[in-house]
C-alpha cells in the first residue's frame, strides 16, 4: 500500500502544534489550543498534567513585596514585610491587615495592567485569622469584573484566576481578619510555575500547560490524541475528601498515605467507624431542575471486598452503585424516584487503581450529594456492615454536567474548569491538490447529546468537503460530502459510540465509497469532485464542533484503495 500525503499517528507535539507523521516538513501539522490545564494518561499509567516547556512572563513586579509603592493599598489595609515563612521556606511572606471591604472597592492591594488575551491571575495566601480571600481582574473597558474567592486556611494554598479581559486591573483583597500572601503572578495563558519578580516583569523558561496536546495512552500500547470539550469538576478538595462541601457519617480520612494514581503520596484512606450506616458525602448546589451528571473517583482495595457510591436529591430520590474489587465490575445499580441511570463503567489503570464513573440524571432538588462508602460486605451506603473498621484508598473525585466521564480535573479550594480542545489546520492546498483519494480515520467517538462533532476534510469553507458527522443522538455517522456547494453523498451508518472505530471513504470523479468498521456500506457512482480541499480539520471548517473522543490515526491517500485495501485498513 503506498504512503498517504498526510497521516497523523500521534506521537509528536509540542505546545500549540500536533505533529503529522507524513509529510514531516511541517506542511501536514495541526493547530492546537486548549489554553488551560489538561490531564492524560502516561505510557507508565500514571495520570499526569499534559504540559511543555516554554517562555513565560510574569507581567506583575515587586511579587514578593507587598510593602511597596508599586501596590496601591485602598479600604485602610496595611501590610507588613516579611512576617511568615513563604512557600519556599524563605522568611518573605507578608502580611495584609485591616481587612474591612466586601468587594474590588473594598480593601484590597491593586494594580493596573494591560492585558493581551487570555491570561491567568495567581497568588500564595494562607490564614492568619481570616476566612475569605478573593482576588479579581477589572476591565478597564467595560468595568466587567472577573473573580476567584476561597476560604484560606493554615496551609498555604494558591489561588489562580484564567479570565480574558482585554486590559484593566487586578485586586487582592480579604473581607475579615489577617492573611498572608506571597507571590503574585499575572501572566498570559493558562497557569505555569511561578516566576519572581523585582523591579520590573520577568521571563523565564518554565513548564507552562497553554495549549499542550494531550498524547493518552489509558489501556493502549499505542498512545491516541485525546481531544474533549470544555469541562467542569463540581467536587472541591476532589484530593482530600475533607473540606466545607464534605460531610461524614462515622468514617475517618487519613491523609496522604498511599501513592495516588499520579504517582505521588496524595492518595487518603477512607474507613468505617461503624458497623451502622458509614459514609463520606460531597454537597453540591444547583438549579431546580433534572440536570444530567456523571461521577467518577480512583479507589483502590484496602482491607476489604465491597465500595458503595451513591448520589441523592431529595430522599428517596437516589442512584445506588456497587463495586467489587475481585469481579473488578460495577455489579449492582438500583435508581429511586426522580433519578435515572444512564450508564455506568469502570477503568483499570493497572497499577491498583480503578476510576469508577457513573451517569445519571437528577431530580430538581436545588442540592445534589455524592457519597462514598467501604464496606466489607454487600450492601448501600446506609445498610448496616459486619466491620466497623473497613477501610479503602480513595483519590481523584469529580463530578461534572455531562452525559459521559471526562479526564480528571484536580480541584482544591474552588470548581475548575478545563477548556475544550481545537485540533484544526493540518494540511494546505499543495498537499491536498488531489483529483482523487481516500480519507480515513480511526476514532474512538465521545457521545455528545446537546451537539453533533464533526471531522473534515474541506475547503476552507462549506462548498467543497468530505465531512464525518457524529450524530448528537449517539448511534450513527453521517458521511457528508459537498463539490461546488452540491450535495453528492449523505449517507447515515450505525456505529457504537464509545468504541473504537474506523472509516474511510474513497473518491474520484463520478466514484464514492463509504467503508465502516470491515465493510463497504455505501457506493454512490455520479458526483463530481470536490475541488480546493485545504485543511483537515477535527471540526467543522470554521472550527466550531469540535470533535469529541480519541484520535488514534488519520490518513489521506492521493489515490483510491481498492476495495479489498480499504476493508483491510478499516478492519477493527
Amino acid at each position: 500500500m503506498s504512503k498517504p500525503k498526510l497521516a497523523l499517528i500521534p506521537s509528536g507535539y509540542k505546545s500549540g502544534k500536533v505533529y503529522s507523521i507524513l509529510p514531516n516538513d511541517a506542511t501536514g501539522d495541526f493547530d492546537f489550543t486548549r489554553q488551560s490545564i489538561g490531564t492524560r494518561v502516561r505510557k507508565d499509567g500514571l495520570i499526569e498534567e499534559a504540559k511543555t516547556v516554554g517562555s513565560i512572563t510574569n507581567i506583575l513586579q515587586r511579587s514578593e513585596e507587598f510593602n511597596n509603592s508599586y501596590w496601591s493599598k485602598q479600604g485602610g489595609c496595611t501590610v507588613t514585610s516579611n512576617t511568615t515563612l513563604a512557600p519556599n521556606g524563605t522568611f518573605t511572606a507578608d502580611t495584609l491587615s485591616g481587612a474591612t471591604g466586601t468587594s474590588v472597592g473594598g480593601t484590597v492591594l491593586r494594580r493596573n495592567v494591560v492585558i493581551s488575551g487570555i491570561s491567568t491571575l495567581s497568588i500564595y495566601v494562607k490564614s492568619l485569622g481570616s476566612t475569605n480571600f478573593t482576588i479579581y481582574i477589572r476591565n478597564g473597558a467595560n468595568g466587567q469584573v472577573f473573580s476567584q474567592s476561597i476560604t484560606p486556611n493554615s496551609d498555604w494554598q494558591r489561588v489562580t484566576l484564567t479570565t480574558d479581559p482585554a486590559n484593566g486591573q487586578v485586586f487582592f483583597g480579604n473581607t475579615n481578619g489577617d492573611v498572608a500572601i506571597w507571590g503574585a503572578m499575572l501572566s498570559e495563558g493558562a497557569l505555569s510555575d511561578y516566576i519572581k519578580t523585582e523591579g520590573s516583569s520577568e521571563t523565564k523558561t518554565v513548564e507552562t500547560f497553554t495549549d499542550v496536546p494531550r498524547l493518552d495512552w489509558l489501556n493502549s500500547n499505542c498512545p491516541s490524541l485525546l481531544l474533549e470539550p470544555q469541562r467542569t469538576n463540581l467536587i472541591l478538595y476532589s484530593e482530600e475528601f475533607t473540606g466545607s462541601n464534605w460531610g461524614t457519617l462515622n468514617t475517618l480520612i487519613n491523609s496522604d498515605t498511599v501513592i495516588s494514581p499520579n504517582g505521588t503520596m496524595t492518595a487518603n484512606t477512607l474507613q468505617r467507624t461503624s458497623t451502622s450506616a458509614s459514609y463520606r458525602s460531597h454537597n453540591i448546589s444547583k438549579s431546580a431542575s433534572s440536570i444530567t451528571y456523571t461521577t467518577s473517583t480512583f479507589i483502590k482495595k484496602g482491607s476489604d471486598n465491597y465500595f458503595s457510591m451513591r448520589a441523592q436529591g431529595s430522599y428517596p430520590s437516589r442512584a445506588d452503585f456497587r463495586f467489587r474489587f475481585d469481579t473488578e465490575e460495577i455489579y449492582y445499580t438500583q435508581a429511586f424516584s426522580n433519578f435515572t441511570i444512564l450508564d455506568y463503567g469502570v477503568d483499570n489503570y493497572s497499577n491498583g487503581w480503578y476510576r469508577l464513573h457513573f451517569t445519571y440524571t437528577s431530580d430538581t432538588h436545588t442540592n445534589l450529594s455524592i457519597t462514598f462508602s467501604p464496606r466489607s460486605t454487600d450492601g448501600n451506603i446506609d445498610n448496616s456492615d459486619t466491620s466497623d473498621n473497613s477501610f479503602a484508598y480513595v483519590w481523584g473525585a469529580q463530578t461534572e454536567v455531562a452525559n459521559y466521564v471526562s479526564s480528571y480535573i484536580k480541584t482544591e479550594t474552588s470548581t475548575v474548569t478545563r477548556l475544550k480542545d481545537e485540533c484544526i489546520n493540518g494540511g494546505d492546498s499543495d498537499l491536498f491538490d488531489i483529483t482523487e483519494g481516500t480519507f480515513f480515520v480511526d476514532i474512538l467517538p465521545y457521545i455528545n447529546s446537546s451537539s453533533n462533532h464533526y471531522i473534515s476534510l474541506n475547503d476552507g469553507g462549506n462548498s467543497d468537503r468530505f465531512v464525518f458527522i457524529f450524530q448528537s443522538y449517539g448511534t450513527q455517522v453521517r458521511l457528508f460530502a459537498s463539490s461546488g456547494g452540491f450535495n453528492i453523498i449523505s449517507h447515515y451508518q450505525n456505529i457504537t459510540f464509545n468504541q473504537r472505530n474506523k472509516l474511510a471513504v474513497t473518491f474520484k470523479e463520478d466514484e464514492f465509497k463509504f467503508y465502516v468498521n470491515g465493510s463497504l456500506v455505501n457506493t454512490v457512482t455520479s458526483g463530481s469532485m470536490p475541488t480546493g480541499l485545504n485543511q483537515l480539520d477535527f471540526s467543522e471548517h470554521n472550527g466550531n464542533r469540535n470533535f469529541e473522543g480519541k484520535v488514534h490515526d488519520t490518513r489521506v491517500y492521493d489515490r483510491v484503495l481498492t476495495e479489498a485495501e480499504a476493508i483491510e485498513i478499516t478492519t477493527l
